[in-house]
């Protein structure tokens, strides 16, 4: 006979080994007609599969919730790529412009998360007062084998879809990019123009006007950090010949 102690054990290891085979029907695609029914490698390698895919998510949802992709963005004046000048990203080089808009910024911003990772997403954006809200998407699935000494018997398979907050609001980029186009059309390269018009941090350097925002304190999962936007005007006209290019993603 079996005493009440003894019965709560037996319930306690038939409901864990229901809940494993369930959780195998689940998310399990069987093959061969194979079934597991039994508390061996199998489950282990099951848990082993798991562990994995949940490590390679971590990586992509931690990649995309930092603020590492931000920081490049509004550092390089809101474009991956840099014109010919190697430190800033050039708004304006003689008559040749690309002043960054809030699509172009989050065309750049998507291209940035992309470039994390090798599983391709798509991205919608929802903007809110003082920050955005960032759906990644992909149709790609991540799979993993599931092995029963060495012979495949299933595959565990997850969507990395991510859904995060990014704090920072595009608009502030683009209240500052009309600052800066304002003391541009007013004083072109007029330095003295510049030094009793422009309200933000400027400097002339190697004929170039560059200048920078403000900082703006963005929270991230790495905590909150410091971030300025910086860029550049050069109004000498571009010289291909020296390899000079001037790139606009707009």
């Amino acid at each position: 006979m079996v005493g009440k102690k003894g019965l709560f054990t037996l319930y306690v290891l038939m409901y864990a080994v229901l809940g494993i085979g369930v959780s195998m029907f689940l998310f399990v695609d069987y093959h061969e007609n194979i079934r597991i029914e039994y508390l061996g490698n199998s489950q282990l390698e099951l848990i082993d599969a798991y562990t994995l895919a949940e490590k390679d998510f971590f990586f992509v949802d931690y990649s995309f919730k930092s603020a590492n992709s931000l920081r490049y963005l509004l550092e390089r004046g809101g474009s991956s790529s840099l014109s010919h000048n190697k430190d800033f990203n050039l708004w304006k080089v003689g008559n040749l412009e690309c002043y960054p808009t809030k699509e172009m910024l989050k065309k750049e911003f998507s291209a940035l998360l992309n470039n994390l990772t090798n599983i391709n997403y798509s991205f919608t954006y929802e903007d809110k007062e003082n920050s955005f809200f960032v759906l990644a998407h992909s149709s790609d699935k991540l799979n993993y084998d599931i092995l029963d000494n060495g012979t495949k018997i299933g595959t565990y398979s997850i969507s990395p879809d991510v859904y995060f907050e990014v704090d920072y609001n595009f608009d502030d980029f683009v209240n500052f990019v009309g600052e800066v186009v304002t003391v541009i059309d007013s004083c072109d390269g007029d330095i003295s123009c510049w030094e009793t018009s422009a309200e933000f941090e400027w400097e002339f350097k190697e004929d170039v006007f560059i200048f920078s925002s403000k900082e703006y304190a963005v929270d991230s999962i790495q905590g909150t950090e410091q971030i300025k936007i910086r860029a550049a005007v050069d109004f000498d006209e571009l010289n291909p010949l020296q390899g000079e290019v001037f790139i606009c993603n707009n």
